[in-house]
């Protein structure tokens, strides 16, 4: 039997990964300073990437488990 995964909602309402909005997928962004002059810098939203990776699952498409990232304190 295959044990049940949690699997990410998000994944399944969006196609992901996701084209940076800012940079519209390009991974820099290019800002008109007037006079013709253009000034082209990478785009921090992305990191240059271009796209954006589900932060729910990294990408992988199946959820932590709440238990798995909780930390346990020693109560003694």
């Amino acid at each position: 039997m295959v044990p049940l995964l949690p699997y990410c909602w998000e994944l399944e309402l969006a196609s992901w990964p996701e084209r940076c909005r800012f940079c519209e997928g390009s991974g820099s962004v290019t800002v008109d300073l007037g006079g013709g002059e253009k000034e082209v810098s990478p785009c921090i939203n992305c990191d240059s990437a271009g796209s954006l990776t589900c932060t729910t699952c990294q990408g992988s498409g199946i959820q932590p488990r709440y238990l798995d990232r909780r930390e346990f304190k020693d109560d003694d």
